[in-house]
């Protein structure tokens, strides 16, 4: 292929953005509005049920630090959907300050939960009666704590 027929092919891939770019934004804005909407409804689900109704379960503070940090992105996604919209960030700066912190934080804690339950979970397979002995519900609960405030603070 030589450089002049890359430049076409370059043009070509641009005439296409430039005819189907508002098809698209609509498509992504509606797309994470259902989204939002459905994350909203089942992360409401996933809390209540730990709260409420799930008893003395082992991983039932995971499970609910993971909806929590979703339920906070779920916050977060409709600023991210209607600034994509528009081109630009139309909120103002102290939003725009919050809205990034609220995404590096919450992004890092569902990241350092998820390797917390796997760790949980690999110590009950490899250890079982160790991990029983010594690795509490107020544990968990240390580490979850410990999480967010690393998070937050970092």
């Amino acid at each position: 292929m030589t450089k002049i027929s890359s430049i076409y092919h370059l043009e070509d891939l641009y005439e296409l953005y430039v005819k189907y770019s508002s098809i698209l934004l609509t498509t992504t804005f509606v797309l994470s509005m259902i989204i939002c909407v459905v994350g909203f409804i089942g992360n409401a689900i996933v809390i209540f049920s730990a709260v409420f109704i799930m008893k003395k379960h082992q991983s039932k503070i995971w499970f609910l630090n993971l909806a929590i940090a979703d339920f906070v992105f779920l916050l977060c996604l409709p600023f991210h959907a209607v600034a994509y919209l528009n081109g630009n960030w139309p909120f103002g700066s102290g939003v725009c300050k919050v809205y990034n912190f609220l995404y590096a934080a919450n992004m890092h804690a569902s990241i350092f939960i998820l390797a917390a339950l796997s760790i949980d979970r690999a110590l009950a397979v490899a250890n079982p009666i160790w991990h029983h002995k010594f690795f509490s519900q107020r544990a968990r609960y240390c580490i979850c704590a410990a999480i967010w405030s690393v998070t937050v603070l970092a």
